[in-house]
């Protein structure tokens, strides 16, 4: 029998042995709480081997994991894969169910394998497959023109009843008729996101067979008016509307990229300021247009621009969209600036050394926050169509060339570590671009 001294004793032994020699903690005894906290700053890939470590850190972890998680419905897969995950979505399998992010390339009825009996076994299972899944944050959805109306109403039904969904990235050519004037709003969204496989095909699209596509993504922004923050505008001819829209439920975007440059949109943009963190504008051609850029945009956002990229703007002898001498001052201002992509006039190579140079020098001296770069050459990419295809691609190669040689030219006289990382980034973003054919430049989708 273990008398109560003894017991005491051996509590006494406890505390020094603890006092002496403290036990280790290891990994797999931190709080949930705190692994989750570092799940969130791992990559998918990272966490689901961190998820094979023990089923104490796959548990603590599980939900960080499903909201990164992707789930891929893609009929083009030709082994059967996309109906196997539909079924097993309708047969309630709890993790996938959990999942954040769905990215739908297609639900065309060709893309499936097989005979028309395997369409039908997936449009029956679309519908439930969809609506298990819970918790959606982040929505990737590409539209092509084979897919058929009803499953376009299936997914949008969906979405809108989605409380949680909070991004909605949508690549389509498909809004060339009136099937989206009856469909509900989205709410509830941070981003949104219309993008087109090739933009510059967008320009002879008429105003009339957007109509209906137009109109829904205007509901869905009224509806979202209250967490919206980002937004990429799509390419077509009548978008005014939309920047309108904005303007009238006094929605601020700290996000906005558009394809094109038109006047709704600077007149939005001059709208408000010190708000505005990212700025992203593909193709600048007015000498308007960029004065007002210049003028109003950027001055008024100064304090607040993480993000500017301007890397389609109209060369020629005036230039008028094109980085100049004067514009220096201002881009030294954006001490908070970490991105930077801007387009410089090629076309006379002493002016574009002395440009490049002094760039640099103010990015380097006056730009702390700066992490990435890119110089390019001004350009139109949907200028001219083909006849002007030769003319844009030696312009292209000439530029990059001699902008390159000027950078070379600076670092050497430089001569600093943290100038060769900054260069290094914009070398890199120079090999992002895939391709420069008949007469327009297309660049690799940003991650």
């Amino acid at each position: 029998m273990i008398t109560p001294w003894f017991t005491g004793l051996l509590q006494v032994f406890a505390a020094v042995k603890r006092l002496f020699y403290p036990q280790k903690t290891f990994f797999c005894d931190l709080y949930v709480e705190l692994l989750q906290e570092i799940g969130t700053e791992l990559s998918w890939s990272d966490l689901k081997n961190l998820r094979a470590v023990s089923t104490h850190i796959r548990d603590a972890i599980e939900p960080v994991f499903c909201a990164s998680a992707t789930l891929v419905i893609d009929p083009f897969n030709r082994d059967g894969q996309t109906v196997l995950t539909l079924k097993t979505l309708v047969d309630g399998t709890p993790l996938w169910s959990r999942y954040g992010r769905l990215k739908i390339r297609s639900l065309a009825p060709k893309a499936l394998p097989g005979s028309a009996t395997t369409y039908e076994y997936f449009r029956d299972l679309l519908c439930p497959a969809l609506q298990s899944l819970t918790q959606l944050r982040v929505v990737h959805w590409t539209m092509t023109r084979d897919d058929p109306s009803w499953a376009h109403r299936v997914v949008v039904d969906i979405l809108s009843a989605r409380d949680h969904l909070r991004e909605l990235h949508m690549m389509t050519a498909a809004y060339d008729d009136d099937r989206f004037m009856s469909f509900p709003a989205i709410p509830s969204l941070r981003s949104l996101s219309v993008d087109q496989p090739t933009d510059w095909v967008m320009y002879f699209v008429k105003s009339a067979r957007t109509a209906g596509f137009l109109a829904w993504i205007g509901r869905t922004i009224r509806a979202s008016s209250a967490q919206l923050e980002s937004m990429r505008f799509p390419c077509t001819s009548d978008c005014a509307e939309l920047c309108t829209i904005l303007e009238q439920e006094n929605i601020r975007l700290k996000g906005v990229s558009s394809p094109r440059s038109h006047d709704a949109l600077y007149s939005y943009l001059a709208s408000y300021s010190g708000i505005l963190e990212r700025l992203e504008i593909l193709d600048v051609q007015k000498s308007a247009h960029g004065k007002m850029l210049y003028e109003n945009v950027i001055p008024q956002n100064a304090a607040s621009l993480v993000v500017l990229r301007l890397p389609g703007c109209e060369e020629g002898q005036q230039g008028p969209c094109a980085l100049k001498g004067e514009q220096l001052a201002l881009i030294s201002q954006l001490k908070r600036l970490q991105t930077l992509e801007i387009a410089v006039d090629c076309w006379r190579p002493g002016e574009l050394r002395d440009i490049v140079y002094r760039l640099l020098e103010t990015v380097v001296d006056s730009m702390p926050a700066l992490k990435n770069i890119a110089i390019l050459p001004a350009y139109s990419p949907h200028a001219g169509g083909c006849n002007r295809s030769n003319q844009l691609d030696r312009y292209a190669e000439h530029g990059f060339a001699r902008i390159e040689a000027a950078v070379r030219e600076f670092e050497k006289a430089r001569r600093s570590a943290n100038i060769r990382r900054l260069l290094a980034t914009h070398r890199r973003r120079l090999e992002d671009i895939e391709k420069i054919s008949r007469g327009y430049i297309v660049w690799k989708e940003n991650s």
